[in-house]
């Protein structure tokens, strides 16, 4: 394998928060994220998983460093959540959600 065909490092976060999303409305909301996301992130070159309990979201964001810090700043203030913690953050050597 040449050095140009050599994987190269994608950034990573991953993090948890706390749903404040109310029981009757999160149906609705969670479906109008997945659109929205889905669509952003596919443009902006971010792979990823999301992991969504009764309280809780868990999230990895992988891509390029710049856009998926930006998307994280978005997402951190986003009012639908709270106690959003960073569990981890780097470069890692493979995207274990390269079609997500």
């Amino acid at each position: 394998m040449t050095a140009s065909e050599q994987p190269k490092p994608v950034f990573r976060i991953i993090y948890r928060s706390h749903s404040r999303i109310p029981v009757g409305h999160r149906k609705k909301v969670l479906a109008d994220i997945f659109l929205h996301a889905r669509h952003r992130n596919k443009d902006a070159h971010i792979t990823g998983a999301l992991l969504i309990t009764d309280h809780y979201f868990a999230q990895v964001l992988e891509g390029d460093r710049m856009t998926v810090e930006q998307l994280f700043d978005q997402i951190r203030c986003d009012p639908r959540h709270e106690d959003v913690t960073v569990l981890e953050s780097g470069y890692v050597d493979t995207e274990p959600f390269p079609t997500w």
